[in-house]
């Protein structure tokens, strides 16, 4: 018997399942079964599809319709693996999903909900911005999609979905039943489900309308759950009562539309321009056809999301005694839209609990691992950016302060830079800069504005090398993207750490073309302690040494 069923409810969603069931046959763990219940489909071209469909690790179940409730627990009742995971016929899952899920439920008995971090693909991109679960606050809004893996026997306990619930309400009803019977939820920190957005949709359009219905029906099948967590509930009353006003407001606005349509389709003129209404339409159509094929493989937010992982990206942090700072700057990682990365933390020596941080994030993400220099002592900066760049596997590299983040397209948006400009090989952009305290930030901006004021998501050349004459404006290592190879054949050997950053991309400069990005991707937090802080007299210094140094480096370089 398999480990695993996964279950597919499909409802004239046919023209998608190969796309889902791909995304299953591509895990990393093999164990489990397909079964399709063809919940009564009457589109023409699902039933063509779902009437020829052969898979041999594919049981296909034809019923009469009657909702995905009744469609899954048909599929489950039918299912020989000891975990389940419903799978919509219009969906993906990533490649360890199943691995991942696996490894918790056989670990922790106690648990009986595992989920994932969702992405939103089709009318609307990014990531989904579920709430995590927490308890009591499930009970209000359901933060569980249903591609979650849960436990035949625990589904037999409770009696499965609830046929009476409906629009999408199904398994918010099913959770609290899991719940109710004791088990525990966890959500696994890394994006592995992928949730197709449509124009039209039961999750967008029904279930406004009958959101006030559902709740009621939840609150009375769960009675006790409710009257036990009566003081969250009242304390949340306003905001609930303000988000039901709300979708009362959006319904009366869309009978207001309908009203409109229906008296201007019955009107004379509205009849008399018929015919060419039609003849536009044909026309809109036939081009919607045309663009839809000739891109059909390039929009395919499957292979689209594989095609994301040609290019690999080694993420380097160094940290000395951040721990406060760690969890901040780890979860901006994780959270990107980007997926083929590998975050290299080198701790340099601390002496705070930095450790125990970073090995917390690594027991639910093996992409993140954790370097130390012999004796676990404190070399500096150098050492460490080298260290983390002999361990890395990928063909660019980005840093990452560990007290800097990043917004969760950060990675994505190079990426496009550097596949659409194959010659450049290094990327930067803009960014906030933020403390936590009075620090006068206008020096800052006042120094970057040139960089502003002569770059615009532009390509420079080579010869940008020259723009270093004036002045380092690159901000931070956390805003840069750059080449493996040219960062391999640097010169490290700066005689100050804190202009590494100056002597490494002037070096850089002079081998490949720049990209600036003017966006603020990368939020940058500066310390009383940091440089900007420092009186003009020792700034005035410190300039001093730095214009030394770019003197005699392009010098030496032979940099007109």
């Amino acid at each position: 018997m398999p480990k695993v069923s996964v279950i597919i409810p499909c409802y004239n969603q046919a023209i998608y399942l190969d796309d889902a069931i791909e995304s299953i046959l591509s895990q990393t763990f093999q164990d489990f079964e397909i079964i399709v219940v063809d919940d009564g489909s009457d589109d023409e071209t699902s039933i063509k599809i779902l009437d020829n469909y052969e898979n041999p690790r594919t049981k296909m179940i034809r019923t009469p319709n009657q909702g995905p409730a009744l469609a899954r627990n048909c599929g489950i009742e039918n299912a020989t693996g000891e975990y389940i995971i419903p799978l919509d016929a219009d969906d993906i899952i990533g490649d360890r999903y199943l691995e991942k899920a696996v490894n918790i439920l056989d670990k922790c008995p106690n648990i009986g909900i595992v989920y994932c971090e969702a992405e939103l693909f089709g009318e609307r991109s990014g990531k989904w911005d579920l709430p995590e679960y927490t308890f009591p606050r499930i009970l209000l809004h359901n933060c569980i999609f249903c591609t979650a893996m849960f436990r035949k026997s625990d589904w037999e306990n409770v009696g499965g979905y609830n046929r009476e619930m409906e629009y999408s309400s199904e398994d918010w009803e099913f959770w609290l039943s899991l719940i109710e019977s004791g088990l525990e939820v966890y959500r696994i920190p890394e994006t592995l489900f992928y949730y197709r957005v449509q124009k039209i949709s039961r999750t967008s359009e029904s279930l406004v309308h009958h959101e006030l219905e559902m709740r009621l029906k939840l609150l009375k099948l769960h009675k006790n759950m409710y009257e036990s967590n009566l003081d969250f509930i009242i304390e949340s009353y306003y905001g609930l009562q303000t988000e039901i006003s709300g979708l009362n407001q959006e319904l009366a606005q869309k009978n207001r539309i309908i009203r409109n349509l229906n008296q201007i389709t019955s009107s004379r003129s509205w009849k008399l321009t018929e015919p060419l209404r039609k003849m536009g339409f044909l026309l809109r159509k036939f081009k919607k056809i045309y663009t839809s094929t000739k891109s059909s493989l390039k929009n395919s937010n499957f292979f689209f999301h594989v095609n994301n992982l040609d290019v690999q990206i080694s993420i380097i942090m160094a940290n000395y005694n951040y721990a406060h700072f760690l969890p901040r700057a780890i979860n901006s990682v994780v959270s990107q839209s980007y997926h083929n990365w590998e975050l290299i933390i080198v701790d340099d020596g601390s002496t705070d609990d930095s450790v125990s941080v970073i090995n917390d994030f690594i027991k639910h993400n093996p992409k993140i691992k954790l370097y130390q220099h012999d004796n676990k002592v404190n070399k500096g900066l150098k050492d460490t950016l080298k260290l983390g760049l002999e361990h890395s596997n990928g063909d660019f590299i980005a840093f990452l302060e560990s007290d800097d983040w990043w917004e969760d397209n950060y990675l994505e948006s190079k990426i496009k830079i550097i596949k659409k400009y194959p010659e450049v090989k290094f990327v930067f952009n803009d960014v906030d800069m933020f403390s936590d305290s009075d620090t006068d930030l206008t020096w800052f901006y006042n120094y970057f504005k040139w960089q502003k004021e002569i770059l615009s998501n532009v390509k420079m050349p080579s010869c940008f090398s020259k723009y270093f004459a004036e002045k380092n404006f690159i901000p931070t290592f956390s805003c840069v993207l750059v080449c493996k190879e040219l960062l391999l054949g640097s010169n490290f050997d700066t005689p100050i750490d804190s202009l590494i950053d100056f002597w490494l991309w002037t070096q850089i400069s002079m081998k490949t073309e720049f990209f600036y990005i003017n966006k603020k991707l990368t939020h940058w937090y500066r310390h009383d302690n940091s440089y900007i802080k420092a009186s003009s007299q020792e700034r005035e210094e410190k300039l001093d040494f730095y214009n030394y140094l770019r003197r005699k480096f392009l010098l030496d370089l032979k940099v007109k």
